[in-house]
């Protein structure tokens, strides 16, 4: 069996990153004329079959309060404008800026934004039935205690942004960048992760709960009181992160690096570790009851008082 090389995997994975990230967020060309401009306006309190919006520009325009069974927006620029407490049936907005907008209490059953920069936008409390997001970007957006259970999420960047108490259950993201972003007591119960930068991202009291991740960055993130029990954990790196009282319990780790992470008080038990690198790791009162190891590195780990009762090939 080869060794594992924590930094090497490290490196690996960041450079993997790198080659595949030509096409983060938005790489459209952007239409810089368009054919309609309208500003100042407001549609409030309207119920509409369908509004197409196509080669227009909108700049401060209100649809506050509005039922729109269909919305559709292509090839346009919508900005500082408001879908505040909407509901919106069917919408598919693809090619177009749409930053700076207010859509927070609305609701979207069904959404398609493809090609969109709306960075800066805020979509608090806002529910999604149906959503699906792909190359978005969406930097410096507001999503606390957003509903966005089964999205399908791809390619897209969500830098400096704030999902607080946001609800993913049962998402499946791809290829996608939350570093920076504040995520306190987010919910990722039964979500399938894959090429996900969380760096330097606060997650605590997150929770992963039966999640699948792959190839998954947590470095230098805040994750203290986290859960990723009974979770499928590969090619991944919580380089040095705040992990204290965070639970792996029952979970499948495999080629994972936690160099310098701070992991006191976690708790590991009957989780199965492969390949696993803790050098330099905060250990004490660590919980590894039932656990089982196989090339399991320690080298320089603090592990005061760790609970191994039971544990298979257990390096402490």
């Amino acid at each position: 069996m080869l060794f594992f090389v924590p930094c090497v995997h490290a490196q690996n994975l960041m450079s993997a990153w790198k080659n595949q990230t030509d096409c983060i967020g938005t790489c459209y060309e952007f239409k810089e004329n368009y054919s309609t401009e309208l500003s100042d306006v407001s549609f409030a309190y309207k119920q509409e079959n369908t509004r197409s919006i196509t080669s227009s520009h909108y700049t401060e325009v209100s649809f506050n309060n509005s039922y729109i069974e269909n919305l559709n927006i292509s090839d346009s620029k919508v900005e500082q404008s408001s879908f505040s407490s909407v509901l919106i049936s069917n919408a598919v907005i693809q090619n177009s800026i749409f930053t700076e907008n207010k859509l927070s209490y609305s609701k979207w059953m069904n959404a398609k934004f493809e090609n969109v920069d709306m960075a800066e936008s805020e979509l608090n409390n806002t529910s999604f039935g149906d959503l699906s997001l792909i190359n978005v970007n969406a930097e410096e957006s507001l999503f606390n205690s957003a509903n966005m259970s089964l999205a399908k999420i791809s390619d897209s960047k969500f830098n400096d942004s704030n999902f607080k108490y946001a609800e993913l259950i049962l998402a499946e993201i791809s290829m996608s960048d939350f570093s920076e972003s504040e995520m306190n007591n987010i919910i990722f119960l039964n979500a399938k992760l894959d090429n996900i930068q969380f760096v330097d991202a606060t997650l605590t009291s997150s929770d992963f709960t039966n999640s699948v991740m792959d190839k998954i960055s947590f470095n230098e993130s805040d994750i203290e009181y986290g859960r990723f029990v009974k979770n499928k954990i590969t090619n991944s790196t919580f380089l040095d992160a705040k992990l204290k009282n965070t639970s792996f319990a029952m979970s499948n780790i495999t080629n994972v690096d936690f160099t310098e992470s701070d992991l006191t008080s976690s708790d590991f038990s009957m989780a199965t570790l492969n390949n696993v690198n803790f050098t330099n790791t905060k250990l004490e009162y660590a919980d590894f009851t039932g656990t089982k190891f196989n090339n399991v590195t320690i080298n320089g780990a603090k592990i005061d008082n760790v609970n191994d009762k039971g544990a298979k090939n257990s390096p402490f």
